[in-house]
């Protein structure tokens, strides 16, 4: 009885050991799907900062413009309802 018990006892652990192996797998799956979804939010963080960047250092260069356009460093070019809709536009 006691190698049936054995052989019993073999077949549990084997099960029990692909049972693990499976969750195991599953797990790594999930991990990977987790750490994909973490790395697009990264790169989504770093472009929508790149995009925040751009726009402050465009709004700058149109401050600038305007400021010497209405400081007479600049003859102005354009008419003032052009200049009042680059300042409403900041």
């Amino acid at each position: 009885m006691s190698s049936s018990q054995t052989k019993a006892e073999k077949v549990h652990h084997l099960l029990k050991y692909k049972d693990l192996v499976k969750e195991r797998k599953s797990l790594k799956e999930e991990w990977k799907s987790v750490k994909e979804q973490s790395e697009l939010n990264d790169a989504l963080k770093r472009k929508i900062r790149k995009l925040e960047i751009a726009t402050l250092s465009f709004e700058d260069q149109l401050i600038n413009r305007t400021v010497k356009i209405f400081n007479g460093k600049k003859k102005p070019k354009v008419n003032k309802e052009k200049h009042a809709k680059l300042i409403n536009a900041k």
